[in-house]
């Protein structure tokens, strides 16, 4: 089937082809269209969808994402529905939130594909991009999936924001929220592909991937779950060699028969460096801290996002001594809190602007552990 340039990638055939060899080191196209609030034009470039203007205002001559390495041809793929009638899977994928073994999984799109329902897994790797197609006619365009946008996706969803996709309003190109802008609605965007601003009827946040899910005929981003009634309860010991723990998130795409599974996912190592632990639990206690899940999940979304990574701490309240956990909060550092449990209010040390998880004290605890396992099998 003849793959046809879709309205929403807001590229050219050759931008794609581009993409889906990996390259990144192509030519900008520096121009403006608009000035900056300084009256200073904005420049901008359209190849690698960044700002291309220095400190002084001055147009550069490469922009700020120009130098960034090509994606290997490994990290590309091109999955086709239609070859996995067993089920596909796809996830934005963030680092472990805890990770001893060293050899980490990286950011990216996780995909599981499966030929046959229940059988095994054809594909379970992380790529870079993914290009969506379906010989079976279910849509006859090539859908582009990128890192950034699969990732933002997490956190969209795990803080429930509402998330569509929308197209500028001046180049028509899709438009993507990122970092701040994936988890805080808002009606005035600020176009990638050409800098130029543009309105939303309502609030909201843009990802390229519900355009694909639209396709899909699946715009549901809190799909049914289950629970996978395993329960975990082990020490670091056991897994000499390390230990990784994430947060199960939802799919983007969802193909498979079977509910997904909702948890924490971890995989142990044994001393000879054999996978002993890969699985996901509803239940998990190692070195007798026991996880609470959503904690987990709000903290692996927190620390996926630049803007908020350095403002997540674990603040204890005053008054019952009982670890605050922000939810209501969860993307907005600020100085004055409630306590959930007793509901007095106090505020952070020095006034600062946090975000309380004690998901971040139950990880400096594992890690403190992790340290004296070492500092004793040394000796």
């Amino acid at each position: 089937m003849k793959e046809k340039r879709l309205k929403i990638q807001g590229k050219n055939d050759e931008n794609i082809a581009s993409r889906k060899r990996g390259d990144r080191n192509q030519d900008c196209e520096i121009k403006f269209e608009v000035k900056r609030r300084n009256g200073q034009p904005k420049y901008w470039c359209s190849v690698h969808r960044a700002p291309a203007w220095d400190t002084a205002g001055n147009v550069m001559t490469r922009c700020s994402r120009a130098d960034l390495p090509s994606i290997p041809s490994n990290q590309v793929l091109e999955l086709n529905l239609s070859d996995y009638p067993g089920g596909i899977a796809v996830w934005g994928a963030l680092p472990a939130i805890y990770d001893t073994y060293g050899k980490g999984f990286d950011r990216g799109i996780h995909i599981h594909a499966r030929r046959i329902v229940g059988g095994t897994k054809v594909i379970d790797r992380t790529y870079k991009t993914v290009f969506v197609k379906d010989d079976s006619r279910l849509f006859d365009q090539v859908l582009e999936v990128s890192e950034g946008a699969a990732v933002s996706y997490v956190a969209s969803v795990i803080f429930g924001v509402n998330m569509k996709f929308l197209h500028c309003s001046h180049c028509q190109a899709v438009h993507h929220d990122e970092d701040f802008f994936a988890v805080n609605e808002h009606v005035k965007h600020q176009c990638n592909n050409c800098g130029r601003e543009f309105f939303d009827r309502e609030s909201g946040v843009s990802n390229p991937t519900m355009a694909v899910k639209s396709l899909l005929g699946d715009l549901q981003t809190q799909r049914p779950v289950v629970s996978p009634k395993r329960s975990l309860k082990i020490s670091q010991r056991q897994c000499p060699r390390g230990l990784q723990i994430w947060a199960s998130n939802p799919a983007i795409i969802w193909t498979s028969p079977k509910l997904e599974e909702s948890g924490i996912h971890l995989h142990g190592y044994s001393e000879s460096g054999k996978r002993i632990i890969d699985d996901t639990f509803d239940s998990v206690e190692v070195d007798g801290l026991t996880m609470d899940e959503n904690q987990a999940r709000f903290y692996m979304a927190q620390t996926s996002l630049p803007f908020l990574r350095n403002a997540i701490c674990t603040l204890e309240c005053p008054s019952c001594r009982n670890e605050h956990f922000d939810v209501e909060r969860a993307v907005d550092p600020h100085n004055e809190h409630t306590c959930e449990f007793c509901g007095a209010k106090f505020k952070s040390p020095n006034n600062r602007k946090v975000v309380s998880n004690p998901f971040a004290s139950l990880l400096d605890r594992l890690k403190a552990n992790h340290e004296e396992m070492e500092k004793a099998s040394n000796n």
